[in-house]
């Protein structure tokens, strides 16, 4: 009997099933990671912040009401008797775990009859991500806009064009990078190919520290939809 041989056909057995059961143990640990990671949507691309510094801040507020005023719980709110006292959107969502979607910004009608709005503020340290996306669908974040080029001889010259008029805008209180589709905060489905008119005029306005801005993959842009 050449012992040899079998011995060395025993070792290949082994070697053999030690390495799938390796693999076995790998495949595991691979499907168990996959499960508990965030459930991103693999084809939509909300729009995103991340934070370049501890205590950043996210706000999305209007520019007639840039105070608001306290609510019984503290937080800013926005409301009046007439339906479009602002800007029309039907609600915000943001999440930073990729699970759990919170209200940003939303409508609501109050005992009274009167239509507020009530603006979350989000809070990061550098590293983290916020994604911003509508609860369904929302209309142009303004309805109305002037531009007001700044000449040579104005005091803000070089610090871009003014806008006045009843708009949304980001509130950011320091340096973030923005990506994604902005498109997400007009359609939570990012199918959406068109901007309608003033659709984000002033949406950053004064956002001095954002470093990047997010892609516009629409088609078809209406007047004026991403100015400022």
């Amino acid at each position: 009997m050449n012992y040899k041989f079998l011995k060395y056909t025993q070792m290949k057995k082994f070697n053999n099933f030690s390495i799938l059961k390796q693999g076995k143990s790998f495949l595991i640990a691979l499907v168990a990671w996959l499960t508990l990671q965030p459930a991103w949507s693999q084809d939509q691309d909300y729009l995103c912040f991340t934070a370049e510094e501890d205590g950043t801040t996210i706000q999305l507020l209007n520019s007639q009401y840039p105070s608001g005023s306290a609510s019984t719980n503290g937080t800013l709110q926005y409301g009046s008797q007439s339906e479009n006292f602002v800007p029309y959107i039907q609600e915000l969502q943001y999440s930073t775990n990729g699970q759990t979607w919170n209200k940003l910004v939303y409508r609501y009608t109050d005992s009274w009859g009167w239509y507020c709005y009530n603006p979350q503020k989000v809070s990061l340290n550098k590293g983290e991500k916020v994604y911003i996306r509508a609860a369904d669908t929302n209309g142009a974040f303004a309805s109305s806009a002037s531009f007001y080029a700044h000449p040579a001889s104005y005091t803000n010259y070089g610090k871009g064009d003014s806008i006045s008029g009843n708009y949304w805008y980001f509130k950011i209180n320091k340096k973030v990078d923005c990506g994604g589709n902005i498109m997400s905060l007009l359609d939570k489905n990012c199918a959406r190919t068109d901007v309608p008119d003033y659709a984000f005029v002033g949406l950053f306005q004064n956002c001095q520290g954002l470093l990047t801005a997010p892609s516009l993959p629409a088609t078809t842009l209406g007047n004026y939809c991403y100015y400022g």
